[in-house]
């Protein structure tokens, strides 16, 4: 009985040194990070805020996220560099809406209230700086509308 009651014991104070170890650790007051809490930590901005200047123009290199509603696009100057390639995603806050560049053969999927989607945009690499291709949305008017923007090029050749 006696050799049980030292084998529990030791079970016992292993426990207690193993919960003495997670407080340490931050565990169980509530610091512990998930792996994804790690990678955000740090950070200084939001990825929205990375994205817009304070303008509210695009910014060089970042993926933009854009939003359409009637008749509008949330952002409607970009800027990327010559050979650069840019990512934009579309939601959509309110009707139907594309995104299209003519130039660069660039149309996104249509979408409805509520759905996203994602287009890649290779700015040529002998693009000359200032160079501007036009953006909009292909749905029925919306362009004569007013949604459009520009896509300008900084840094080209």
């Amino acid at each position: 009985m006696t050799q049980q009651s030292s084998n529990v014991d030791t079970q016992s104070q292993k426990l207690d040194g193993a919960m003495e170890d997670e407080k340490i650790g931050g565990e169980e007051s509530g610091d512990a990070m998930t792996g994804d809490e790690e990678k955000m930590e740090g950070e200084a901005m939001t990825d929205d805020e990375k994205m817009v200047d304070e303008q509210g123009e695009a910014m060089i290199g970042e993926e933009v996220v854009i939003d359409t509603s009637n008749f509008k696009f949330s952002k409607t100057q970009l800027t990327a560099k010559a050979g650069e390639t840019l990512t934009v995603k579309l939601t959509n806050s309110e009707g139907t809406h594309n995104f299209v560049i003519d130039e660069l053969n660039v149309i996104s999927k249509t979408i409805q209230t509520g759905q996203t989607d994602t287009v890649t945009i290779k700015i040529p690499e002998d693009a000359t700086s200032g160079s501007e291709y036009a953006f909009y949305c292909s749905i029925g008017n919306h362009r004569a509308m007013g949604m459009e923007g520009v896509l300008t090029v900084e840094n080209g050749v």
